[in-house]
C-alpha cells in the first residue's frame, strides 16, 4: 500500500503520468489495448494510410477542412485510436491528423533516439502528405514532451499547444526540498522507474531527450493546460496537508510560466489520466479555443 502512495507523489512532483496506471497501460500495449481488455472498444474507425515519411512508413489518419491542422501526439505507447472520442470531433470544425509513432500500431519500427528526430520525422510525414503549417498540438502524457520540443524547434509552425495531463519531468517545486528524506528517496527512485518504463515501451533515447526539453520554450504561444486535480497525485502518508497545499499551489505557478500571460489550466474533474476517453468535451474545447484565437488573429 505504501508503495502505490510513494508513486503518486513522485509523479505528482514531476508531473505528468500517474505511474500505476501509465505502466499498466504500457504493459498491454496502449491505451487502446488497455480499454479493450477491460471491456471498452474506443469508437476510432481506421481511414488512414502508410505514408512514406523517409527511413520508414508511419500510418497517418487526416480528416476535415480547415485550418489551422490539429495534430494529435499521443501517450506513451499509444497510437491513433486512442482519440476515437476526439478525432472525428474536431474533423467537423477543422482539418486534423491523428498517427502511429515508428514502432507502434501500424507503423514500422524504428532505432533509439531521442525525441527530436520523432519531432522530425512527423515533420516530414505531414508534408509527404501534403499537411502544411500551421499547427495547433495536441500532447498526452508523454506525447506533451514531443509538441514542446516540437514548438520549440519550430515556433513559427505553430499557433497554439493543448497539453492533456501531460508528463512534464523537468517542473521544479521550490518546497519540494521541504519533504521527508524518506519521500524524497522514494521520489528519486520511482523518477528512475519511470524512465526505465518510458525506454521499455517505445526507442526512444529518454535521457538525451530530457537535455532537449531542458531548453524546450513554448513561450509566447496560447498553451491549454488540462490536468487531473493534483489532490489525487500529492498523496503521501508523510505529506502535511499544510505543505501538499503549497506544493500545488507551485504547480500552478510553474504550469503558468510556461508561456506568461498565455496559459490556461482546466482541471479535469471527473477523470482519469486519460482525459481525451473520460472527458473527451475538455479537449475539445481546449482545442477549440486555440482555434478561435488563431483564426481570429
Amino acid at each position: 500500500m505504501r508503495r502505490r502512495w510513494v508513486l503518486r507523489i513522485a509523479i505528482g512532483l514531476v508531473g505528468g503520468i500517474a505511474v500505476a496506471l501509465a505502466m499498466d497501460v504500457a504493459r498491454l500495449g496502449g491505451t487502446e489495448a488497455w480499454l479493450a481488455a477491460r471491456g471498452f472498444a474506443p469508437p476510432y474507425e481506421a481511414r488512414g494510410a502508410l505514408v512514406d515519411a523517409g527511413d520508414r512508413r508511419l500510418y497517418l489518419d487526416c480528416r476535415g477542412a480547415g485550418g489551422p491542422t490539429v495534430v494529435l501526439e499521443n501517450g506513451l505507447g499509444s497510437g491513433s485510436a486512442g482519440w476515437g472520442f476526439v478525432l472525428p470531433e474536431l474533423a467537423e470544425r477543422t482539418r486534423v491528423c491523428a498517427y502511429d509513432r515508428a514502432g507502434l500500431g501500424r507503423s514500422e519500427s524504428a532505432p533509439r533516439r531521442p525525441v527530436s528526430a520523432y519531432v522530425e520525422e512527423l515533420r516530414a510525414l505531414l508534408a509527404a502528405a501534403g499537411e502544411r503549417p500551421p499547427w495547433v498540438l495536441v500532447g498526452m502524457s508523454l506525447g506533451g514532451t514531443h509538441v514542446r520540443v516540437f514548438t520549440a524547434r519550430h515556433p513559427d509552425e505553430v499557433v497554439g499547444v493543448v497539453l492533456v495531463d501531460a508528463y512534464l519531468p523537468d517542473i521544479r517545486l521550490p518546497s519540494a526540498s521541504r519533504l521527508p528524506p524518506a519521500v524524497e528517496a522514494d521520489f528519486r527512485a520511482a523518477f528512475e522507474a519511470t524512465t526505465r518504463s518510458i525506454e521499455a515501451t517505445e526507442p526512444i533515447d529518454w535521457r538525451s531527450s530530457l537535455a532537449e526539453l531542458s531548453s524546450a520554450s513554448i513561450a509566447g504561444r496560447p498553451v491549454e493546460v488540462l490536468s487531473i486535480p493534483q489532490e489525487l497525485r500529492m498523496v503521501h502518508e508523510q505529506l502535511d496537508p499544510a505543505l501538499q497545499a503549497v506544493l500545488i499551489d507551485e504547480w500552478e505557478v510553474w504550469i503558468l510560466g510556461l508561456s506568461p500571460g498565455r496559459t490556461r489550466i482546466t482541471i479535469a474533474e471527473r477523470s482519469g489520466h486519460i482525459i481525451q476517453i473520460d472527458r473527451p468535451d475538455l479537449v475539445i474545447a481546449a482545442v477549440e479555443r486555440i482555434l478561435a484565437e488563431a483564426r481570429g488573429s
